[in-house]
């Protein structure tokens, strides 16, 4: 697997990567313009580290966030990871997210933090690396 940092010049093989992911196998309904909203803001922000793994000259994840400054803690604020199909339940998710970690800390970042989906799947995964529920935050949601 090779890791290197996400460009600007990436943001197109991005976001057809992500959208045809989703589209796929989650049930989405992203368009370019959605996915490129969602992905070219976080990729080209001040603090951002977003990082592709590439395995034989195609990408086989991405990672997208940032980094945030508290007083006391640098947290990277991590707002996407996606893994090929074909490429879960190998351990590429599992490397992707050890080469952010080493990233991170690199960086002086002592934490990371992200929202998941609240599903076994996730649960599994995340649990695996270390990642536990954040009991004193919550998420709030109101729709409009």
């Amino acid at each position: 697997m090779i890791y290197r940092n996400m460009e600007e010049k990436d943001v197109d093989s991005v976001v057809d990567f992500y959208m045809g992911y989703y589209n796929r196998y989650e049930d989405g309904c992203w368009t370019k313009e959605r996915a490129r909203r969602r992905i070219h803001p976080i990729c080209t922000r001040e603090d951002a580290c977003c990082v592709l793994a590439k395995e034989d000259g195609r990408l086989a994840g991405v990672v997208l966030g940032w980094f945030t400054q508290y007083d006391d803690l640098l947290v990277y604020d991590l707002h996407e990871i996606v893994v090929a199909k074909d490429c879960q339940n190998r351990g590429v998710g599992t490397a992707l997210m050890g080469e952010m970690e080493r990233r991170v800390k690199e960086a002086g970042g002592s934490m990371i933090q992200l929202q998941a989906v609240n599903d076994a799947m996730h649960e599994h995964f995340y649990s695996k690396l270390g990642f536990y529920t954040a009991n004193n935050l919550l998420l709030k949601a109101k729709m409009l």
